[in-house]
């Protein structure tokens, strides 16, 4: 696991899984060939026995948002599917927070961040169908 003292925190996994299929009409939520809910769904169920209240998954154009407050830091999780693949998924990490408040408690979203990171990581080793896991520093966007 990183340290909260890295310069970057790798906030961006990458797996294989068929656990998760589309659900009917999703498609018309996002848009075709984009894929996520049902995984939203599970990592919404895990955040959330794990004492992280987390908001209803919203549909993007691209896959499925999860909004979350966690040590009192806003996140977004984004959750998709890679091209039009049914089996490999994307999970990243994302503060929601302005440059001033990322500056001032850079610490704090450091530290969320990792904590986050690692009970997606304990999300996924929990479910056998669930394999090439791959964290990755984040894409600049």
């Amino acid at each position: 696991m990183e340290s909260t003292e890295d310069s970057t925190v790798l906030t961006q996994v990458w797996f294989s899984s068929g656990a998760f299929q589309p659900q009917e009409g999703e498609e018309e939520l996002t848009n075709p060939g984009r894929f996520g809910k049902n995984l939203a769904d599970w990592i919404r169920q895990g955040l959330e026995q794990r004492g992280i209240p987390v908001e209803e998954p919203s549909p993007e154009d691209w896959g499925w948002l999860l909004s979350l407050s966690a040590e009192s830091v806003p996140f977004t999780l984004g959750i998709g599917n890679e091209g039009d693949a049914e089996d490999r998924w994307s999970v990243w990490v994302e503060p929601q927070v302005g440059i001033f408040w990322r500056k001032k408690k850079a610490h704090a979203v450091r530290k969320t961040e990792v904590e986050l990171r690692g009970v997606i990581q304990e999300l996924l080793d929990s479910n056998q169908d669930v394999t090439d896991v791959e964290w990755l520093r984040p894409t600049p966007g």
